[in-house]
C-alpha cells in the first residue's frame, strides 16, 4: 500500500475564487501532477483545499510551479499548511 501525506492549501489573504472550470483544472493539476489520492474543498464557502498526496508520509510538499498555477486558478495566492503532528 502506498504511503500518503495530508496537507491543506489555504489563501494567504482573501478567499478562494474558483469557478467550475478552474476547479476542474486545479483537480487535474493535483491528481495528476502532485500526484494526489484525494482532493476536496473545505468549508462553505470553501476556505481551503485539503489534499491527500502520495508520498513518504513525512513532510508535505508541493512543487513551486504547481503551487503558482493553483494560485492562479484560485484567484488568490495559496500557501501550504501541514496538519498538526501526532
Amino acid at each position: 500500500m502506498a504511503s500518503t501525506t495530508d496537507f491543506e492549501l489555504v489563501p494567504v489573504n482573501g478567499r478562494l475564487k474558483f469557478t467550475d472550470a478552474t476547479w476542474d483544472k486545479a483537480l487535474v493539476h493535483l491528481l495528476e501532477f502532485q500526484p494526489a489520492k484525494r482532493v476536496v474543498l473545505v468549508g462553505e464557502p470553501p476556505s481551503a483545499i485539503r489534499v491527500t498526496a502520495y508520498g513518504d508520509g513525512c513532510v508535505p510538499e508541493i512543487a513551486p510551479a504547481i503551487l503558482a498555477r493553483l494560485s492562479e486558478l484560485a484567484g488568490v495566492e495559496l500557501r501550504l499548511v501541514a496538519p498538526p503532528g501526532p
